[in-house]
């Protein structure tokens, strides 16, 4: 067997996420204290990040700035986040 097996116990389940603000492009939301942003970069791509992150995205987005659109909704007891039509 591999090393890299997922084993779900090793993970801590994030569980307090709260809305903190949005712009055209990008919504900032605090997840267990932790800072999450998801900016749309183009129409149907989310980029996801959590934290302060220094590290380069290795040229996996075509485009350095995000030009998408956002929304960000209330959803039950959630968020619904969309980009593009």
């Amino acid at each position: 067997m591999s090393s890299d097996e997922f084993h779900q116990s090793n993970f801590q389940r994030l569980s307090d996420v709260r809305f903190v603000s949005a712009d055209k492009s990008c919504a900032r939301f605090d997840v267990d204290g932790i800072a999450l942003y998801v900016v749309a970069h183009a129409a149907d791509t989310l980029r996801f990040t959590f934290g302060q992150s220094q590290l380069p995205d290795y040229g996996l987005l075509q485009q350095t700035v995000a030009e998408g659109t956002l929304t960000v909704a209330p959803q039950g007891e959630g968020w619904r986040v969309a980009s593009g039509d």
